[in-house]
Protein backbone atom coordinates (compact mmCIF):
# COMPACT_ATOMS: atom_id res chain seq x y z
CA UNK A 1 0.00 0.00 0.00
CA UNK A 2 2.58 2.24 0.25
CA UNK A 3 3.43 2.75 -3.26
CA UNK A 4 -0.48 3.73 -3.74
CA UNK A 5 -0.29 6.02 -0.57
CA UNK A 6 2.87 7.30 0.84
CA UNK A 7 1.63 5.60 3.77
CA UNK A 8 2.44 2.53 6.04
CA UNK A 9 -0.85 0.41 6.65
CA UNK A 10 0.60 -2.41 8.12
CA UNK A 11 -2.38 -2.43 10.46
CA UNK A 12 -5.08 -1.46 8.07
CA UNK A 13 -3.97 -4.29 5.69
CA UNK A 14 -3.31 -6.87 8.30
CA UNK A 15 -7.55 -6.10 9.79
CA UNK A 16 -8.31 -6.27 6.10
CA UNK A 17 -6.78 -9.77 5.59
CA UNK A 18 -7.94 -11.03 9.63
CA UNK A 19 -11.42 -9.79 8.36
CA UNK A 20 -11.12 -12.03 5.53
CA UNK A 21 -9.04 -14.95 6.47
CA UNK A 22 -9.76 -14.46 10.81
CA UNK A 23 -7.60 -17.65 10.79
CA UNK A 24 -4.36 -16.89 9.43
CA UNK A 25 -3.73 -12.97 9.87
CA UNK A 26 -3.07 -11.29 13.59
CA UNK A 27 -3.62 -7.60 13.54
CA UNK A 28 -1.04 -5.83 13.37
CA UNK A 29 -0.51 -2.98 15.82
CA UNK A 30 2.52 -1.13 16.59
CA UNK A 31 1.55 -0.93 20.34
CA UNK A 32 1.46 -4.73 20.18
CA UNK A 33 4.74 -5.55 18.07
CA UNK A 34 6.18 -3.60 21.19
CA UNK A 35 5.27 -6.10 23.38
CA UNK A 36 6.47 -9.00 21.60
CA UNK A 37 9.98 -9.36 22.77
CA UNK A 38 10.98 -12.78 21.47
CA UNK A 39 14.08 -13.52 19.68
CA UNK A 40 13.25 -15.03 16.05
CA UNK A 41 14.85 -18.39 15.35
CA UNK A 42 16.82 -18.67 11.95
CA UNK A 43 13.71 -20.48 10.09
CA UNK A 44 11.94 -17.49 10.94
CA UNK A 45 14.71 -15.10 9.80
CA UNK A 46 14.32 -16.88 6.45
CA UNK A 47 10.99 -15.84 5.80
CA UNK A 48 11.54 -12.33 7.18
CA UNK A 49 14.40 -11.73 5.11
CA UNK A 50 12.25 -13.54 2.11
CA UNK A 51 12.30 -10.73 -1.45
CA UNK A 52 9.18 -8.77 -1.35
CA UNK A 53 8.06 -9.69 2.03
CA UNK A 54 6.96 -6.98 4.47
CA UNK A 55 9.67 -7.48 7.40
CA UNK A 56 7.77 -5.28 9.59
CA UNK A 57 4.66 -7.48 9.68
CA UNK A 58 6.55 -10.62 8.91
CA UNK A 59 8.55 -10.07 12.20
CA UNK A 60 5.80 -9.34 13.93
CA UNK A 61 3.69 -12.31 12.86
CA UNK A 62 6.63 -14.61 13.47
CA UNK A 63 7.00 -13.45 16.98
CA UNK A 64 3.49 -13.65 17.45
CA UNK A 65 2.82 -17.22 16.12
CA UNK A 66 5.80 -18.43 17.96
CA UNK A 67 4.68 -16.71 21.25
CA UNK A 68 0.89 -18.33 20.62
CA UNK A 69 2.29 -21.79 19.82
CA UNK A 70 4.65 -21.73 23.38
CA UNK A 71 1.46 -20.79 25.16
CA UNK A 72 -0.78 -22.94 23.34
CA UNK A 73 2.18 -25.91 24.58
CA UNK A 74 1.86 -25.01 28.12
CA UNK A 75 -1.58 -24.44 28.62
CA UNK A 76 -2.64 -27.34 26.15
CA UNK A 77 -5.31 -25.56 24.49
CA UNK A 78 -5.64 -24.08 20.86
CA UNK A 79 -5.92 -20.19 20.81
CA UNK A 80 -7.41 -18.58 17.76
CA UNK A 81 -5.43 -15.54 16.54
CA UNK A 82 -8.17 -13.35 17.02
CA UNK A 83 -8.05 -14.61 20.96
CA UNK A 84 -4.48 -14.31 20.75
CA UNK A 85 -5.14 -10.29 19.44
CA UNK A 86 -7.18 -9.76 22.27
CA UNK A 87 -4.16 -11.15 24.95
CA UNK A 88 -2.01 -8.95 22.79
CA UNK A 89 -3.95 -5.56 22.98
CA UNK A 90 -4.19 -6.34 26.69
CA UNK A 91 -0.79 -6.75 27.26
CA UNK A 92 0.10 -3.35 25.46
CA UNK A 93 -2.54 -1.56 27.17
CA UNK A 94 -1.19 -2.82 30.71
CA UNK A 95 2.14 -1.60 29.71
CA UNK A 96 1.06 1.89 28.46
CA UNK A 97 -0.29 2.21 32.07
CA UNK A 98 2.79 1.13 33.75
CA UNK A 99 4.71 3.49 31.73
CA UNK A 100 2.49 6.50 30.97
CA UNK A 101 3.65 10.13 32.97
CA UNK A 102 1.61 10.09 36.22
CA UNK A 103 -0.60 13.69 36.16
CA UNK A 104 -1.07 15.77 38.70
CA UNK A 105 -0.23 15.74 42.44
Amino acid sequence: MKDITGLEKRSLASKYLHFHFPKLFFIYDSRVAGVLKRKLGESYQAIVNSPGVDQVYASFFCKALDERNSIEGRVKKTISPRAFDCILIHLANERLKHTAPRRGG
